[in-house]
């Protein structure tokens, strides 16, 4: 199984972010993220051997006294490596402290006793937008922010092991476990 470790965008809000981001002429003939399949990536596990059964459990102990939490996400879009060759856009997201570092500390902590690789030092949480087939765009001006409020609150208050079926007309993403923080 292909597996991740994520949190989803409640479905209010990701359906308002999408409905801004297929308007904008820039991103038209590229891969822009189903709002069905928006999520913020605290680890990537890929193909596994482990059983779900195995991670879940780990999962669910890495995440022990963690509580839920405000975050923003704002009107800023960035693009990774750079704006002038993105292989994906995203949207920024803010927070009051360090708690979703906190999070990915302990989760890459907890996947890594079972084997997976140790992940960055330092997390740093987004909303995947688009996916850039080629970078093509030279005489197209990438925007920077999306029409809708400046920041939208929202909460994170579960973090769920997700399976990823690929398939020719987009990845399916299922949810094979949660924890309710």
């Amino acid at each position: 199984m292909r597996l991740f470790i994520a949190y989803k965008i409640h479905i209010n809000i990701a359906k308002d972010i999408y409905l801004n981001i297929i308007n904008l002429e820039a991103f038209k003939g590229h891969k822009i993220v189903g709002y069905d399949n928006y999520h913020i990536t605290f680890k990537f596990l890929g193909e596994t051997k482990f059983s779900s059964q195995m991670i879940s459990d780990k999962l669910a102990e890495s995440l022990s006294g963690f509580s839920s939490f405000y975050f923003y996400l704002s009107n800023e879009i960035g693009y990774m490596p750079s704006l002038h060759k993105p292989k994906l856009a995203y949207l920024k997201i803010y927070e009051v402290d360090d708690k979703f570092n906190d999070l990915f500390k302990s989760i890459d902590n907890g996947m890594g006793t079972l084997g997976f690789e140790l992940g960055r030092t330092k997390f740093l949480p987004h909303l995947t937008l688009v996916r850039f087939r080629e970078a093509k765009l030279n005489h197209t001006v990438l925007p920077t922010l999306v029409e809708k409020e400046p920041k939208v609150e929202a909460i994170l208050d579960k973090v769920s092991l997700f399976q990823s079926v690929l398939r020719p007309e987009g990845p399916i993403y299922k949810e094979v476990f949660s924890v309710k923080l």
